[in-house]
């Protein structure tokens, strides 16, 4: 009989892990706005689970409850893995259901999960009202911060699942779909060093317009010209899974790969990956991967052979690789993962030749605790073999970023003031024109090709046009008229909203000459809230000194400006994938630093 620990949270926790900043990067995580008043809080330490009015379940009708996890920002380390195992759902009188489970439990990257909701799955529970939510993790939990220092902690002590309950509330109503997302909120985990024990905190979200992604498997069911449907175990009902032209759908027995649905018949076993919409349970899919074995014994969870590998690459010597590890089916327990055979590797995008240091990989292989062992690659944003073999392109793989000047959304193409590119391809500042037809976009994105969006395309140059099959943006879209603010605590502006409420004070300056924010908070309130560190800002360049520069910002976390613009002192700060003599006009970067008012004081520069 297994011990779990249960831990009823107050769901607003002050403290904060304390280590090195930390950031989250990904292919197609696209930046959102994150609003603390989205989260369902409860003050409560206790399971009292009175409640007035009717919160019955009618056992005669049901709903359908799709699960979906997140995570808040984390300022303190680069990646947290858990390991999920359940989520059940009760209601005020103590009925129940189980909408997830995994045998042997899911490892996941908590801050893998900034600014969008992964789908566990989607399942059929009895309408009704639902106010706690119970979560069981493993006891470990590994945690690395961004100098790749490791810490392997648990949640409790003599115990192999870890139980957190969650006390909001989820209506189900009959014959309907509902959501439940889960916020992971990292700047609120306390770790003990003495205990080495860690006390999590997790919220129950809504918002749901953050960007809600699906990575499941399944059995193929019907094939459409334009789609395909499948019956997923994680998943009550049958899925659509939309295939449009930047789709990569790949066969794994004959290592060919193709943008359609021609290779798919009714019985295959697939993997899918792309945008999830729950109210019409369907996924605009990135990736199908077909099962050379066709009976899907790879995709299922107690097979030990199967594992995945997503990450940056850190350094190839043509054979071996060094992946800094962003999402995986195991327990990396590291900072990074060594991965052999990638020149004898299938490669599903791109080719061998095609790796270098930065790209995104996804790589499925055989892991044996130390050295992971390449099956095959996909390159993000590479050419399929059809594609090359076209002999249309004349550069077969490229990356290159800037800021849009211009969009033709009949042409499906834009304009873009380059800042950086792969191997110095083009030069600083040069015009250069991106078709993303072909590209995988998804709703959220397509509102992001606007002029000054900071973007990134990745594909093949074909006549002097990057052929772009993905396109990633930064910062909000890029879009710097209304900058995103992050609220990490709460508790704390709730605290500042009373201070406000009580004061009847109608003079818009603070203390020190500085205009309060739009939102009625002065920069002291911020500052008393959340002390005078920690303070984060996301931006592009668009004045730069030798000791100071200009940021558009695009997001702030733990202070509030009160403007689109900032001066960032830059006389002591130290660079991360750059140097100071990086910085130029119409960089994206990332700013660690003190708020002292006026003047962010940066302690780290980060270069997109």
């Amino acid at each position: 009989m297994k011990n779990v620990t249960k831990l009823t949270l107050a769901l607003a926790i002050s403290a904060t892990l304390a280590a090195c900043g930390g950031g989250s990067e990904d292919d197609d995580r696209y930046e959102s706005d994150y609003d603390r008043d989205d989260v369902v809080t409860d003050n409560s330490s206790n399971t009292d689970n009175s409640n007035s009015g009717d919160s019955t379940v009618d056992t005669d009708t049901s709903g359908y409850v799709s699960a979906l996890i997140t995570d808040n920002l984390s300022r303190d380390y680069a990646k947290v893995w858990v390991t999920l195992h359940e989520i059940e759902i009760v209601t005020a009188s103590g009925s129940s259901a189980l909408i997830y489970q995994s045998v042997g439990g899911s490892p996941v990257n908590l801050s893998e999960l900034v600014d969008v909701s992964q789908l566990l799955g989607q399942q059929t529970v009895p309408a009704g009202t639902y106010t706690q939510f119970e979560v069981r993790l493993g006891n470990d939990i590994n945690m690395v911060d961004s100098n790749g220092n490791i810490v392997n902690a648990t949640f409790g002590s003599g115990v192999e699942q870890f139980e957190i309950i969650v006390n909001g509330n989820l209506e189900v109503t009959a014959n309907a779909a509902s959501t439940l997302t889960l916020d992971f909120d990292l700047a609120q985990f306390v770790y003990d060093a003495t205990t080495n024990r860690v006390t999590p905190t997790v919220l129950q979200f809504n918002d749901d317009s953050r960007e809600q992604q699906a990575e499941l498997q399944g059995q193929v069911t019907a094939v459409y010209s334009d789609r395909i449907e499948i019956q997923s175990p994680n998943h009550a009902n049958t899925l659509t899974v939309n295939i449009g032209t930047g789709t990569v759908v790949y066969d794994e027995s004959d290592r060919s790969s193709r943008n359609n649905t021609s290779a798919v018949v009714v019985g295959d076993y697939v993997e899918i990956y792309g945008d999830y919409d729950a109210a019409t349970a369907s996924i605009a899919a990135a990736n199908v991967r077909i099962d050379s074995d066709n009976d899907g014994g790879e995709y299922r969870q107690d097979n030990d052979s199967y594992y995945e590998v997503e990450g940056r690459v850190v350094s190839y010597d043509g054979s071996s690789l060094v992946l800094d590890v962003r999402e995986a089916n195991f327990f990396p327990g590291a900072n990074t993962v060594t991965v052999s055979g990638v020149a004898n590797a299938s490669f599903q995008t791109g080719i061998a030749s095609d790796v270098s240091v930065g790209q995104w990989l996804e790589i499925n292989g055989q892991w044996d605790g130390q050295t992971f062992t390449a099956n095959y690659v996909e390159i993000e944003g590479g050419l399929t073999t059809e594609e090359r073999e076209s002999n249309e392109y004349n550069d077969g793989y490229l990356e290159v970023e800037g800021v849009i000047t211009s969009v033709d959304t009949t042409a499906q193409q834009f304009v873009i003031a380059v800042s950086d590119s792969d191997d110095g391809g083009f030069a600083y500042g040069a015009s250069v024109t991106v078709n993303y037809s072909g590209a995988w976009l998804n709703s959220y994105a397509q509102g992001c090709l606007l002029e000054g969006s900071y973007v990134e395309a990745k594909g093949a140059l074909a006549n002097n046009v990057v052929a772009a099959k993905r396109v990633e943006f930064e910062g909000a879209c890029g879009s710097f008229s209304d900058y995103s603010y992050v609220d990490d605590s709460a508790d704390e502006r709730s605290e500042v909203n009373n201070d406000n409420d009580n004061d009847n004070d109608n003079d818009n300056d603070n203390d020190n000459g500085v205009a309060d924010n739009d939102d009625g908070y002065s920069n002291d309130d911020f500052d008393e809230a959340y002390g005078n560190e920690d303070h984060e800002a996301e931006g592009l360049i668009i004045a730069l000194s030798d000791t100071q520069l200009t940021l558009r910002v695009s997001k702030v976390e733990g202070f509030a400006p009160g403007t689109t613009t900032i001066v960032v002192d830059i006389t002591n700060a130290w660079y991360e994938d750059g140097s100071k003599a990086t910085l130029a006009l119409n960089r994206f970067i990332d700013v660690e630093g003190v708020w002292n008012g006026t003047v962010l004081v940066a302690r780290k520069v980060e270069f997109d």
